[in-house]
């Protein structure tokens, strides 16, 4: 009997520090934009309909209620949730895919990017998704680039990060 299987190692390598990574520069630029789509947006968006599958309409009114006299300017409103959310998801996959050297850690990294045009793409040509803004489009080319210089940083071993001085 022949059997398949399809195993990967991707994400086998991570350690302590890399889920503390993942945590602060993947989940919390994301769940920050989250917010602010909870305070600031209207409810007929995409992401409403994903909190009520998730049961959690009671505690979004709640926030809606105690910020509805919070007003954000129309750029943290409409475009920081973009960047937001490509730098989060850019940053997971910079970590995971760190210590890989393949043409698929390249595609990985790009993907939240490519996401991200693409749905202006079909907002441009089929406005009934959504509207198309170009601001929305520089702000995933500087989360992405944010995430990979910052993370560039981060990530260098600890031997390069080291000065040496000899007496």
């Amino acid at each position: 009997m022949i059997r398949l299987a399809y195993t990967t190692d991707v994400g086998k390598h991570l350690m302590k520090n890399d889920i503390a990574k993942i945590g602060l520069f993947g989940f919390l630029p994301i769940l920050v934009g989250g917010f602010i789509y909870v305070i600031s947006r209207t409810e007929t968006i995409l992401f409403f309909n994903w909190t009520k599958a998730a049961r959690m309409e009671n505690g979004i009114k709640a926030i809606r209620e105690f910020f509805e006299n919070y007003k954000l300017s129309e750029w943290i409103k409409f475009n920081l949730p973009d960047l937001l959310w490509v730098f989060g998801f850019t940053s997971v996959m910079i970590i995971i895919w760190r210590s890989y050297k393949s043409k698929t850690k390249i595609f990985y990294i790009a993907l939240p990017f490519l996401i991200g045009i693409s749905s202006e793409l079909i907002q441009f040509y089929n406005p009934k998704y959504g509207t198309f803004d170009f601001y929305d489009i520089v702000c995933y080319m500087l989360g992405s680039i944010m995430s990979i210089i910052i993370l560039k940083n981060i990530n260098q071993p600890n031997n390069e990060k080291q000065i040496t001085t000899s007496f």
